[in-house]
């Protein structure tokens, strides 16, 4: 056996064994957003009701038209710790810390997502619990820049024994970074079917692009509760370290590099081992002299 082929095959999957690790690693949901990132969001409550008799309740006035200020403190792995900063229309602030993780959803805040998404894709790439699709990805332009937006959409029937009687959702989020751009969440309560909340952010600024000041002009919003729920992919939306089938390009190198490898053994071996051995020649017996 050529021990020099062997060798080099055992070389070729030895080499394998790191590119499988970064494969398995970026199968996981990561942010796009680093420490100290900010993003300041303008905060309304819209409430509505189909009976003109009705009236709102007194509490939103000093709610409505609010500042939420985000921070990014810490990033590990998948998970992100935000810091709120919420600042009334009286000038009070409220301030507090929560968690997202965005592979799997389960922390439920709407701020930040994964980065680099693509339409039909999960949200949550982590959860099987959590089977949201993203619906399209789209354009937005800015002052210096045009970002790629994902959109989604989601309708939620309350579940038995709770107060919301249904909810609606719609969600666009900068595809690069992860981070909330405009988000309408519609609720109905159970003990008020007449009446509707609908919660209104959007981004009014952040260090990572200038945002304009002027109010979104997407056409695609729509906070009436009647959402499109067409799906769509510009040519660009193709992850580059994803093969069409979904299975990351690193595993396909890796499988190749290993077929090729246990072919050249197994075909040493054959080889060998199917080789047929040498017959000594006999020497032809004297001539008789005649």
């Amino acid at each position: 056996m050529d021990r020099k082929l062997i060798a080099s095959s055992l070389i070729l999957l030895l080499m394998a064994f790191p590119i499988v690790e970064t494969a398995v690693a970026q199968t996981q949901a990561l942010p796009g957003v680093s420490v100290d990132d900010k993003f300041i969001y303008y905060n309304e409550i819209i409430w509505t009701s189909k009976n003109p008799a009705d009236v709102g309740p007194t509490y939103l006035s000093n709610q409505n038209g609010t500042t939420l200020q985000v921070t990014v403190q810490t990033v590990t792995g998948s998970t992100v710790q935000l810091q709120k900063v919420l600042t009334l229309r009286n000038g009070t602030t409220q301030t507090e810390t929560e968690l997202d993780e965005v592979n799997s959803g389960i922390t439920g805040t709407v701020l930040l997502y994964a980065a680099n998404l693509a339409a039909g894709g999960l949200l949550f790439p982590g959860s099987s619990e959590l089977p949201y699709t993203i619906n399209e990805t789209s354009i937005r332009a800015y002052p210096d820049s045009y970002r790629e937006t994902n959109h989604i959409t989601a309708n939620n029937t309350g579940s038995e024994g709770s107060s919301v009687a249904y909810s609606v959702m719609d969600l666009y989020f900068d595809k690069q970074t992860g981070i909330c751009v405009e988000y309408f969440l519609k609720t109905v309560y159970t003990d008020t079917p007449n009446q509707a909340y609908t919660q209104h952010l959007e981004l009014k600024s952040t260090n990572l692009w200038k945002v304009s000041n002027e109010p979104s002009t997407s056409p695609s919003v729509n906070p009436t509760g009647n959402p499109t729920t067409s799906a769509s992919t510009s040519p660009s939306e193709t992850s580059p370290t994803t093969s069409t089938g979904g299975i990351p390009m690193e595993l396909l190198y890796v499988v190749i590099i290993a077929l090729v490898a246990i072919i050249v053994i197994f075909g040493l071996l054959i080889t060998r081992k199917g080789k047929p051995k040498e017959e000594k020649l006999q020497p032809e017996p004297p001539k008789a002299d005649i």
